[in-house]
């Protein structure tokens, strides 16, 4: 149940360097941490509110009552120690956070700070941090990287790449219907992009797997209509026949 501090990670991510994206992520950072902390500790009250109730029902029954009490009480006791040790550790942390967001904020980090290369970083290396990422599993850590550089470098060649791969990290994070929306922004907003036909297709192929079926058919004729001399659009011809009810 220890929390483990993810500043350092999303900082690294981003480049030693401040940008506007460590604001972000670090704002983002302590949103969660704060949000979890109400959820363990929830569950902390929750555990001794049954420790007690089953402390009183144990007495009252005097069934075994020394030897179970004593039990329940060294539970109550250990809880109630874990409780002290997580509020002390998430206080740590977002006294940390702070402090680096006022570090952030004191050398002229804001929303009409610098311009979108201020973090040092290029769209390659963005975009080969969050792969990286996603290869490890830290699929919103990958997207903090991946959304810094459509951000900053909306017209590069990887911009559509890592639109698509903010799709992929919503989906790994069984964030479906944000992975739709990632996916169809692909093809909006670089619709001559290579990328564009994969996008649509993916989204359909994330449809089909969640029987939504009418809405892969209707990605998978997209495709077929808006990029008809694609791989992408013989596959999805192939998905169209294949669909229960096609």
């Amino acid at each position: 149940m220890r929390l483990i501090p993810l500043a350092a990670v999303g900082l690294l991510v981003l480049g030693g360097c401040a940008t506007k994206g460590d604001v972000r992520a670090l704002s983002q950072e302590m949103h969660w941490l704060r949000q979890h902390q109400d959820s363990v500790l929830t569950e902390i009250q929750r555990q001794n509110r049954l420790l007690l109730d089953s402390i009183s029902t144990t007495m009252a029954l005097t069934v075994d009552a020394r030897g179970t009490t004593a039990n329940q009480l060294r539970q109550f006791d250990r809880n109630v120690t874990q409780m002290g040790q997580l509020v002390s550790e998430v206080m740590g942390t977002l006294g940390r956070i702070e402090q680096r967001l006022a570090a952030i904020e004191q050398r002229g980090v804001s929303s009409a700070g610098p311009g979108p290369t201020s973090g040092g970083m290029t769209a390659d290396q963005y975009y080969d941090a969050g792969m990286q990422k996603m290869s490890e599993g830290s699929f919103s850590t990958a997207r903090l990287a991946f959304e810094q550089l459509v951000a900053e470098f909306p017209d590069h060649a990887r911009a559509p790449d890592a639109q698509f791969q903010i799709g992929e990290s919503f989906y790994r994070d069984r964030a479906y219907d944000d992975a739709y929306v990632s996916m169809e922004r692909v093809a909006e907003a670089w619709a001559t992009a290579p990328r564009a036909a994969a996008a649509l297709f993916r989204a359909g192929v994330i449809a089909e797997e969640q029987r939504a079926f009418p809405r892969a058919r209707r990605y998978f004729t997209q495709v077929r209509e808006r990029y008809p001399e694609s791989e992408e659009a013989r596959q999805a011809q192939a998905k169209l026949r294949s669909l229960p009810g096609s």
